[in-house]
């Protein structure tokens, strides 16, 4: 009987019963349709005979039982071939077999733990079950199913290791005693022989040295291990995977296998678990995951130690700083109460810790409005995340317990405590170092007193600076004419303008500098002369345009009415007026520049002349503005590279102005733009 004699098994449920038989129907193809939906069931398939002989079998269940041809199959007794045996050894009679009870009730049986046999003669727990077939209601034989189920017997085993892994390292265990609890529930789980646990000296990263911490040993134990670790052990380290490897147990027995097991966290390599094994061990993927995941669960219990060992450390390192510390520690609460008081704050203070801890810092050694507008405020800047002005200096007058005042450094660093706001202030007498300023103040003269000297020599080589760059920009210009009569103008043109373009740029910041240095050396002359204000105005504007509009700027230009006249230096107005107008270009992007000039009556009756350049740009903060007018400083320590120029432009306008009898004021708002004032008499002193 084969699975293609009952009509109820035909694959298509529309084609006419085998039932008088078509010559046109193909029986080879009815049974390849037939054999291909056996093998697409996913287990091991065989049909039997109301006599338990087989009637076909699938290619999974030949494989599952370890038979190449199906003829080794057919035709025979299945329960006396594969299910002869109990699990405890004893005969099992086909007469108790429960399988062949659909035989007598016509319904399904299911068998969830029984025990197969294959050819070769090694067992194997399966899932069994037996359905009937029926031929005009009669049964003629029946289906049988079965799995394998090795694999969810190792994957409950593997479970189990894993739990019990985690009860030992989840509970409040020393690190050696850890270490040998998992290497025994590992070992054992798995009933392996014995094993041992390997962990990095050193950089672990670097493949450092391997050390033996932990050993176990089974029942059957023999003693394979030795001190150094294997090569399989390095290999699990070196490649962070599991290693399987066959060994030979004892001379002359039966080999063995080992495995050894990577253990880390984070990507990092802390050591290896090494087990033998005098039985196969298989490394399936579900096998490779729950041994990578014992690794990792170890490693992070190790690095939770190491951690909470680090901390120890830490508190006991801090206690030591505390100590020995040269400055004063103080830790205070968020209400400025002492928590800590270290011994040299006991010295420079004159309180004893005791006397010290639970007063408030203000009320002991630092002035209370210090307090009020510093420390008070500190916790909000740790909640809100403000805590920009922790961390600085700032010198404070502090107080001895005897009354006596004192200059003090001051630092504050904030912490956090149990979710408590916390600050450690590190307090530094620095009455020596005041004193020193006399010193420091001489020095800096001193050095002043060079850098005018350095002033004086520039003014005197001015000349000579100056002669061979404007003969470079001299003969640039003629090599320009003549290019520009050659054969082949264009190609030398082109380089010859950047040649000049660049000496001219270069010959102005020189000019910056000579001028800098003239005016350092008192060498820097006044040449007044008499112009027109609105003149001058339009001239400095028309001057200007291309560079406002480079940047895709308006300039717009207001005289006032009555402006006139005026008698002062014209080339240093010029100057100024187009130092103002250059920086405002260069930090105003798509707005407008205004540049004004307006006469008014100044102090003594004296008639003013007030230019105005105002700008929508970047603006200024009130930092920035302090630095403005120093030599050699732009706004930012970024506006050089980002920007350009040397810092010198508004330094030399603000000395132009004083030479002239005026000034130079700015307002500024950041943001929104800066408007700078040059102030200057209409009649220049003589």
């Amino acid at each position: 009987m084969t699975l293609t004699d009952f009509d109820e098994c035909r694959t298509d449920p529309n084609a006419p019963s085998r039932t008088g038989a078509d010559p046109r129907f193909d029986a080879d193809v009815s049974r390849v349709d037939a054999d291909r939906l056996l093998e697409s069931l996913g287990g091991g398939v065989y049909g039997i005979d109301r006599h338990g002989r087989c009637t076909f079998v699938n290619r999974t269940a030949m494989d599952l039982l370890g038979y190449d041809d199906r003829a080794e199959l057919i035709g025979r007794h299945m329960h006396d071939l594969i299910h002869h045996t109990r699990p405890d050894g004893s005969a099992y009679p086909a007469g108790d077999c429960p399988l062949l009870r659909t035989f007598v009730t016509g319904e399904p049986v299911l068998l969830d733990d029984e025990l197969l046999w294959r050819k070769d003669r090694t067992s194997f727990f399966a899932e069994y079950s037996s359905h009937p077939v029926l031929a005009d209601g009669t049964i003629v034989g029946s289906v049988i199913r079965f799995e394998d189920l090795s694999s969810k017997r190792q994957g409950r085993q593997r479970l189990a290791v894993q739990q019990e892994v985690s009860q030992v390292l989840g509970g409040d265990v020393d690190v050696a005693v850890g270490q040998e609890r998992v290497i025994a529930a590992i070992g054992s789980g798995f009933g392996w022989d014995e094993g041992a646990m390997w962990l990095t000296e050193g950089a672990a990263s670097d493949g450092g040295r391997l050390k033996r911490v932990a050993i176990w040993a089974g029942p059957r134990a023999f003693g394979a291990g030795g001190e150094s670790a294997g090569p399989h052990v390095l290999q699990a380290v070196a490649e962070t995977r599991t290693v399987l490897a066959d060994v030979a147990m004892t001379a002359g027995a039966r080999p063995g296998a080992v495995v050894a097991i990577p253990i880390g966290v984070d990507g990092i390599n802390l050591g290896a678990f090494e087990f033998t094994s005098r039985r196969a061990i298989a490394v399936d993927h579900g096998a490779d995951a729950a041994f990578a995941t014992l690794g990792r669960q170890v490693g992070q219990f190790l690095r939770r130690k190491r951690a909470e060992a680090e901390l120890r450390d830490s508190e006991t390192l801090k206690d030591a700083i505390m100590q020995t510390a040269l400055d004063g520690i103080v830790v205070i609460d968020e209400e400025t109460r002492i928590i800590q008081f270290n011994p040299a704050a006991e010295r420079t203070f004159g309180w004893a810790r005791d006397a010290a801890v639970g007063q408030e810092l203000g009320a002991l050694i630092l002035p209370a409005d210090f307090l009020v507008g510093h420390l008070k405020k500190f916790a909000r800047f740790l909640e809100d995340g403000e805590i920009s002005a922790l961390g600085k200096h700032v010198e404070v007058e502090a107080e001895r317990a005897n009354g006596e005042r004192f200059p003090a450094e001051l630092a504050v660093t904030p912490i956090k405590v149990g979710g408590r706001a916390m600050f450690t202030a590190y307090l530094r007498d620095i009455t020596a170092r005041k004193r020193a300023d006399g010193e420091v103040a001489k020095a800096r003269d001193d050095a002043q007193a060079a850098n005018l000297a350095k002033s004086t020599f520039i003014a005197n080589m001015s000349h000579e600076l100056r002669t061979p760059l404007s003969a470079i920009i001299g003969y640039s210009e003629m090599l320009q004419e003549e290019m520009l009569d050659g054969d082949d103008p264009e190609v030398f043109a082109p380089d010859m303008a950047k040649i000049e373009a660049n000496a001219r740029h270069l010959l102005g910041l020189i000019n910056d500098v000579l001028d800098l240095s003239k005016i350092e050396s008192g060498k820097m002359e006044v040449f007044p002369e008499d112009f027109d204000v609105g003149t001058i105005v339009h001239d400095v504007a028309s001057t200007v345009t291309p560079l406002v509009e480079k940047k895709g700027n308006r300039l717009a230009v207001t005289v006032g009415p009555g402006v006139g006249g005026m008698h002062s230096d014209l080339t240093k107005v010029k100057q100024m007026l187009l130092n103002l107008l250059s920086n405002a270009s260069k930090f105003t992007e798509g707005g407008t520049v205004t540049l004004s000039a307006t006469r008014s009556e100044g102090p003594e009756a004296r008639d003013l002349i007030v230019f105005e350049v105002r700008d929508s740009g970047i603006g200024m903060t009130d930092e920035q503005l302090g630095r403005l007018f120093q030599r050699f400083a732009q706004a930012e320590a970024s506006t050089s590279g980002k920007f350009g120029g040397t810092g010198l432009g508004l330094s030399i306008s603000k000395a132009f102005a004083a030479m002239l009898g005026g000034d130079i004021t700015v307002s500024s708002v950041y943001g929104r733009g800066s408007t700078f004032r040059i102030a200057l008499p209409a009649d220049a002193p003589a």
